[in-house]
């Protein structure tokens, strides 16, 4: 990219201004997605700062090699595979790990010989899985270390208790704080991988390559005029 003239900013958490300084005919957002704090029943909601997306706890544990704490609580309403290779992870780091899940199995949509693996990995370890689960907390419970859910089949409600790390897996939605404003300075737009829709990495790869070749197709001509 830098060979063909791109100019790369690293490190850099572009605003709105920043971007209409630069005075650009046109901008790409690939700005990704963000998973959302999953709100349950009762509407209830905390903070990224109190319960981060298990992305973000990922890199949390990623940048440091010390214990992250005694008892997390993954609240999972993705069901991927991906999911629990997290949570297997993440087991290392904490004394204990229980995940709320959403589904009625786990990893249900993964191969059966992966899921069989999954299953004995999970028989052996120190995570604790409730299945069929809806987050159900309040503020009384967590300043104390509890975490409430309800059972989606029999509507009970259940504690879990010596909680000290909550971290949700939830259905991601395009990142679009940019995109309004942008608009309305009368910028032509773009949106590529998630920004434009949740999908897999190959999308944002395909769709980035395919942007970039047709703005060096459309400077090539410019240059040739």
């Amino acid at each position: 990219a830098q060979q063909a003239g791109a100019q790369i900013a690293l490190g850099v958490n572009a605003q709105v201004d920043d971007i209409v300084a630069l005075a650009p005919d046109h901008v790409v957002l690939a700005t990704g997605a963000e998973g959302r704090w999953p709100l349950g029943g009762n509407g209830y909601h905390l903070d990224d700062s109190i319960a981060p997306s298990l992305d973000n706890l990922l890199k949390t544990a990623f940048r440091s090699s010390t214990h992250l704490g005694d008892h997390l609580v993954v609240i999972d309403r993705v069901d991927s595979i991906w999911c629990y290779s997290a949570i297997e992870y993440l087991e290392s780091r904490f004394n204990r790990v229980s995940v709320l899940s959403c589904a009625e199995a786990p990893a249900k949509d993964a191969p059966l010989v992966v899921r069989q693996g999954l299953l004995e990995r999970l028989a052996k370890s120190k995570i604790s899985l409730h299945l069929s689960c809806d987050v159900d907390p309040c503020d009384e419970e967590l300043m104390i270390g509890q975490f409430g859910f309800r059972n989606t089949s029999t509507g009970d409600r259940h504690i879990v208790d010596g909680v000290d790390a909550l971290t949700h897996a939830s259905p991601r939605r395009p990142r679009l704080e940019l995109l309004a404003d942008l608009q309305q300075a009368g910028i032509g737009l773009t949106l590529i991988g998630d920004a434009q829709r949740p999908r897999e990495l190959l999308s944002a790869v395909t769709e980035g390559r395919a942007i970039g070749r047709t703005f060096h197709t459309l400077r090539s001509a410019r240059n040739r005029s």
